[in-house]
């Protein structure tokens, strides 16, 4: 046997071998590094958002347990402090109030460092006497106030006698991180602005209305761990044992504005990262294993000479492992380092429009990497190793002669013969290319397919978010005006502002939880009078979402649809609401939060009015002009209008979206390289046969089109298939975005269709026109290089 231990020579057999195959290499590169970036960015960026508000949070001393009560004495502070549950306490008043035109909430407190809930100087600085004051920092609805403002006003109980005070500093309180609407229940609903007084000087005040807390040990856990839910809910029992008999109402971090919206932004973003990077890395995958699996069986007569040689087998394959390895890893190397960084952080500042957020905090998610370039790693070599020792049980003579073309087979349309015969032959022979190698024809549609599925779903996503405030704000709820009204409002009042009786409509609404064993849900209970609850279709439209049939509320109990996703609660279910139990009659279609409609026949109570419903159509004027006017009628607690609701959930709708557009955009360039990939790889083991075709005198743009028909018959069949395996993708990628209050939307666009489709085709041509030049290039003399 002949020994050729020449380290340098073989080594520059290595090397040539990646030169002689560039493209290939610089395409497994590609793949590879975009498969991995993708995967460990999108599956770390809900972790580090999480992580880095928990860091926030607890930096900010923020509160894990909230107590209100209409009075809070020392002995109920000291009581909490002897509970053995709390860490710190920090005793506030607190309460909302029109002040100057403003819906504002009101906070005395002990300003300082050693705080729950610190607000943080920005600007300015602390108060030093009774007259002066810090504001919370602007956002999306808090107003901007500057230094230097003042204010006069007066507080109930307080201060009762108008006063002017100064604004000396701008301040951030981690309880209110989010830019977006912080509920009241004065004014139109939501706060203007959030006032802090140093309560050290007013000494007159002996009461407190809050107790701020933090949990022993709490902040050592992660805010969104069960973990941390479980010790918090420990201290909440036993705060509720102290509290018994007394009118307290404890909350936690699950009822904060801020931490609910940044939580199901995250919960949302990990749900599309939980489908997408794996079918990602599926794609990218597998079309690197056919381009490893096609370069080893080119390369039989170059295997064949190095084991006549004397060669081992290892050495032999060494070179293909190597080749792969060399060029995963190099892929590999660039996307998860890039993924750990590039994306989290884009997506992250695009939800810097809705929060006040720290900088992000970066972990190493060694499991995520190791993961996902472990297993694209581990694949190729597999397959690599597979193809060279299934090729290297053949004898060196077998592998030096060319390996015996495959027979030529009748397809399917040649038994046709009304469609056959008038067939070009050009058109024949593609046809019978494209049919004659199942394994390249599969192997071909699955990669264009599983790009054109992560396009669609990616479109189709964006439909399903977009058609949210579509839907639900334009077709389902058609009110301009919600009203919110105490047992001092008389309904006749509004009789100066409405020009007709039918523009309104009178109900009872409570806010609750729907009980299971799954998990408890929270619904808004709406309740209408029997008189007007034939007029409610014209308020809210219930219907149901597929056959869009209405509903009629008179003839039973109605729950919105994201109750039943969430419950599995289907018609003729019963579920518990505030002690009772409802038979459900129908489910009606809804998006934005959880809702039980009833007439009062069925509710089972007195009727009572908390919220009126009004119309544009009946108001005498403008409905944002009258909706200030509203607002101070006497009764009237709450004034909201429709459209301003609408924004609140079109923003974050639009941070998802961006990240929609991220998927969609990787997944374009996913397609044009497996789609350069599979067609740079057959023109290579095609050489022979395109210089035969220039040979027998094809032009360059015939011999084009003889490569491209093939390519571009497989595209579409790859783009049919894509489009119904994009369709369950889709399917399942929504049910994981379902939130607690907010469901999906359901519907998919045409255009998303017909894009999808489009695109793939586009990403084809742009590979064909940088493929023409190499079809130019491939020399006539080619075709008489081959052994015989």
């Amino acid at each position: 046997m002949v020994k050729n231990n020449g380290k340098g020579s073989y080594i520059k057999y290595i090397t040539r071998g990646i030169k002689n195959h560039i493209g290939r290499f610089l395409a497994i590169i590609a793949i590879t590094a975009l498969g991995a970036a993708f995967i460990t960015g999108l599956s770390t960026t809900a972790p580090n958002m999480r992580a880095s508000i928990d860091a926030y949070l607890d930096a900010r001393t923020a509160a894990d347990i909230i107590i209100k009560a209409p009075y809070l004495s020392a002995d109920d502070i000291a009581a909490l402090t002897d509970s053995g549950y709390a860490d710190k306490i920090t005793p506030a008043i607190c309460l909302d109030a029109d002040i100057d035109g403003m819906s504002a909430r009101l906070y005395y407190l002990t300003l300082g460092e050693n705080i729950v809930n610190k607000p943080v100087l920005l600007d300015g600085r602390l108060p030093n006497n009774h007259n002066e004051i810090v504001v919370e920092t602007s956002g999306t609805y808090i107003k901007n106030i500057a230094v230097g403002t003042v204010l006069t006003f007066g507080v109930a109980n307080i201060a009762p006698v108008s006063a002017e005070y100064t604004v000396v500093g701008i301040v951030s309180n981690a309880w209110y991180f989010s830019k977006e609407k912080e509920l009241t229940y004065i004014g139109r609903g939501y706060l203007d602005t959030i006032i802090y007084f140093d309560i050290s000087y007013y000494e007159s005040l002996n009461f407190y209305t809050d107790a701020l807390i933090t949990v022993k040990d709490n902040a050592k856990l992660d805010t969104f761990s069960d973990r941390y839910k479980e010790a918090t809910d420990e201290a909440i029992q036993a705060f509720e044992a102290l509290g018994e008999n007394k009118d307290w109402y404890i909350s936690d971090r699950e009822t904060n504005q801020s931490f609910l919206t940044f939580r199901e932004n995250a919960n949302k973003i990990e749900a599309i990262s939980v489908v997408f990077p794996v079918f990602f890395l599926l794609v990218a995958t597998l079309v690197v294993l056919t381009t490893m699996t096609r370069t080893v069986n080119e390369e039989r007569l170059s295997i064949g000479t190095l084991k006549s040689l004397g060669y081992s087998d290892f050495k032999i394959a060494s070179k293909y492992i190597l080749y792969a390895l060399f060029s995963s890893l190099i892929g590999v190397a660039f996307g998860v380092i890039s993924g750990f960084r590039l994306l989290p952080a884009v997506i992250y500042n695009t939800f810097s429009t809705m929060f006040h957020l720290p900088e992000l905090s970066y972990g190493f998610y060694f499991g995520t990497g190791l993961i996902s370039s472990g297993v694209m790693v581990i694949s190729i070599l597999g397959a690599t190793v597979y193809s060279a020792l299934h090729t290297l049980k053949e004898t060196s003579a077998a592998l030096l002669r060319p390996k015996t073309p495959k027979a030529g087979k009748r397809i399917l349309l040649e038994k046709i013969p009304f469609i056959w015969k008038h067939l070009k032959f050009k058109y024949k022979s593609t046809l019978r290319n494209v049919f004659r190698y199942k394994k390249h024809f599969f192997m071909t549609i699955i990669g264009i397919a599983g790009c054109t599925a992560l396009v669609f779903a990616g479109l189709g996503l964006k439909d399903s978010a977009d058609s949210i405030t579509k839907v639900q704000y334009s077709e389902i709820l058609k009110y301009d005006v919600c009203l919110g009204v105490d047992g001092s409002m008389p309904i006749g009042s509004l009789s100066e502002y409405l020009n007709n009786s039918d523009g309104y409509i009178e109900t009872f609404q409570k806010m609750g939880y729907i009980l299971s064993d799954k998990k408890d849900v929270p619904a808004t209970l709406i309740v209408v009078r029997n008189a007007q609850a034939q007029n409610l279709n014209d308020f809210i439209t219930l219907r149901e979402r597929k056959s869009k049939s209405p509903i009629k509320l008179t003839d039973g109990v109605i729950i919105s649809e994201g109750i039943s996703v969430q419950l599995g609660i289907k018609q003729g279910d019963t579920f518990v609401f505030d002690g009772r139990e409802y038979t459900v009659y129908k489910i009606s279609e809804n998006y934005v939060n959880n809702y039980i409609y009833m007439t009062e026949n069925y509710s089972g109570f007195a009727f009572e009015t908390t919220h009126i419903f009004v119309k544009d159509s009946a108001l005498s004027g403008n409905a944002d002009q009258i909706n200030e006017s509203l607002s101070a009628l006497n009764g009237v607690s709450t004034s909201e209008l429709l459209s301003e609701t609408k924004e609140v959930f079109q923003r974050p709708l639009l941070q998802i979206n961006f990240v929609i557009i991220i998927i969609i955009v990787s997944a374009g360039a996913l397609a044009v390289i497996v789609i350069y990939n599979l067609t740079n790889v057959n023109i290579e083991e095609r050489k022979k046969e395109i210089a035969a075709l220039k040979v027998l005198g094809y032009h360059d743009r015939e011999v084009a089109g003889y490569v491209y028909r093939e390519t571009a018959i497989l595209t579409l069949l790859g783009s049919i298939a894509g489009l119904g395996l994009g369709v369950l993708l889709l399917e399942y990628v929504v049910k994981l975005m379902d939130g607690i209050n907010m469901m999906m939307g359901r519907h998919i666009t045409p255009l998303s269709f017909i894009l999808a489709f489009a695109a793939t085709f586009l990403f084809t041509s742009i590979v064909g026109v940088f493929m023409y030049g190499k079809l130019k290039k491939i020399d006539m003399n080619a075709s008489m290089k081959d052994m015989e």
